[in-house]
C-alpha cells in the first residue's frame, strides 16, 4: 500500500461539514441522493463560513495519491 503525501497537516479548523474534492469515480445508489446542496470553496484566509454550510478547500487526487490544500484560493 501506497502512503499519501501530505501538504500540510490536520488544522484546527477542520469541521464535520468539510467535503473533500477528488477525481475519484465511484457509483452511488440513487436512493442515497436526497437534493441538491451548495458547497462553496473557501480559501484558508477565508474561514468564516457559517457553521451548518458544507465547504471544500482541498483536493485529492487518486492517481498520485497526494492532497493539494488551499484549491479555492487557486481558482
Amino acid at each position: 500500500m501506497q502512503r499519501l503525501t501530505r501538504i500540510r497537516g490536520p488544522e484546527i479548523f477542520h469541521r464535520s461539514h468539510e467535503l473533500i474534492a477528488s477525481n475519484h469515480m465511484d457509483i452511488i445508489d440513487v436512493m442515497s441522493v436526497n437534493g441538491l446542496e451548495t458547497v462553496r470553496p473557501v480559501s484558508n484566509s477565508r474561514r468564516s463560513t457559517r457553521s451548518s454550510q458544507l465547504f471544500w478547500k482541498e483536493s485529492f487526487d487518486c492517481f498520485q495519491k497526494t492532497m493539494s490544500g488551499d484549491v479555492a484560493s487557486k481558482q
